[in-house]
């Protein structure tokens, strides 16, 4: 099983953000970092980009680039929940989930990071577990310009932080 890691230090993320054109991010090269109190995580972002209203359950965010609302990074978590002994038992085993932890955040978690390629729109999408509790990040654009976003979306999901709880 490969594992990709690539630490980044938060000076390194300011420089990456602060080399992003308009139509990457924003031309401040500021970060700001999204705090989750409810599920003890956190997350940076780009300082220009916008926040959408947060949902009603307060389990994430999602934030989008000024100039373009197709451009996100969202970030949120939930519970995990099993499905019975007898209803997992009934599901063949090469159709169970599987946990391909291919990924190391800066932090040091393993999670499964995968990355699709639509026509219309792309995404990366990250998935930790911990304490029983699914944590997740996605990156998404359009598929035309997801070329632009993928290092800078890499980039932020290694930087998500989960407390020790």
């Amino acid at each position: 099983m490969q594992r990709c890691s690539r630490p980044i230090s938060l000076a390194m993320a300011i420089l990456l953000l602060g080399g992003c054109n308009p139509t990457q991010g924003g031309s401040s090269g500021s970060i700001k970092t999204y705090k989750n109190q409810r599920f003890g995580f956190e997350s940076i972002y780009p300082g220009t980009w916008r926040s959408t209203p947060p949902p009603s359950n307060l389990d994430g965010q999602t934030f989008y680039h000024p100039h373009n609302p197709d451009i996100q990074i969202s970030v949120w978590a939930g519970y995990q929940v099993s499905p019975p002994p007898t209803v997992r038992d009934a599901i063949p085993k090469e159709d169970r989930p599987t946990s391909n932890e291919n990924f190391t955040t800066r932090q040091g978690l393993n999670g499964d990071l995968t990355v699709e390629i639509g026509t219309q729109t792309s995404t990366i999408n990250l998935t930790l577990m911990a304490n029983n509790i699914s944590y997740h990040f996605k990156g998404r654009s359009p598929s035309s310009s997801f070329a632009d976003y993928y290092r800078l979306f890499y980039d932020v999901a290694s930087q998500y932080q989960i407390e020790e709880r």
